[in-house]
């Protein structure tokens, strides 16, 4: 149990690290669209890529979280004993 809070706190510090490196690269980025007079279009243009690339990491870090746990046959499992319970009845015929 310790050794599962201990992960879920490193993840939290590693969550809050890269936020507030995302935070920084952020402000370095506007300051430079500032400097260079880019245009709002542009700005909402790059911002709404890095919304979709957030979702799309969001949903990769669940599924990776959600099969965690689940062995890869465990999927396939059932399907085999259906099936070779099929065989064997097909073999043997209708009872």
């Amino acid at each position: 149990m310790v050794l599962k809070w201990q992960g879920i706190l490193r993840r939290q510090k590693f969550e809050n690290l890269r936020r507030a490196i995302i935070q920084k690269a952020i402000e370095e980025l506007v300051d430079l669209w500032d400097k260079c007079l880019i245009h709002q279009y542009e700005r909402d243009e790059f911002f709404e890529f890095t919304k979709i690339y957030e979702l799309l990491l969001q949903e990769v870090s669940r599924l990776q979280e959600l099969c965690k746990g689940i062995r890869p046959t465990s999927f396939f499992q059932s399907s085999f004993q259906l099936l070779e319970e099929e065989n064997e009845e097909n073999l043997v015929g209708p009872i």
